[in-house]
């Protein structure tokens, strides 16, 4: 089973935790910050690793993400790690309406949160 760590912005946490729990139910192993990182463990190291140690990235682009250092230096390392690894490692969704790198819009998939419901439209070139 692939294993997924997911990047995103602290500020879109309702989402982020219904796309975890939905990932755990279809039995995707996951990597994701607040349960993975352990009290008094060096986050930029364990952050490093979890992308390391992952088979996918899978990012969570919105307003608030790209507002954040922290997640512009996390999809930093994640699109490093394709160009290393001349494969398909970042997927990027978007959760509203924001500017994703160039490299990525052209795979980007707009997610929505509706009530119970996540509405998925893929991008088409």
């Amino acid at each position: 089973m692939p294993k997924v760590f997911i990047s995103y912005c602290s500020k879109d946490s309702e989402f982020v935790d219904r796309l975890h729990s939905d990932l755990r139910k279809h039995s995707i192993e996951t990597w994701i910050d607040k349960l993975d990182i352990k009290i008094g463990e060096e986050i930029p190291h364990r952050i490093s690793q979890g992308i390391a140690e992952s088979d996918f990235v899978l990012v969570v682009f919105s307003e608030n993400f790209l507002k954040s250092e922290w997640c512009k230096k996390e999809v930093s390392g994640a699109i490093t790690k394709e160009v290393e690894s001349r494969s398909r490692v970042v997927l990027p969704i978007k959760i509203n309406e924001c500017q994703i790198p160039e490299v990525l819009e052209e795979r980007s998939m707009q997610i929505s949160l509706i009530g119970n419901t996540i509405q998925v439209n893929i991008k088409h070139h």
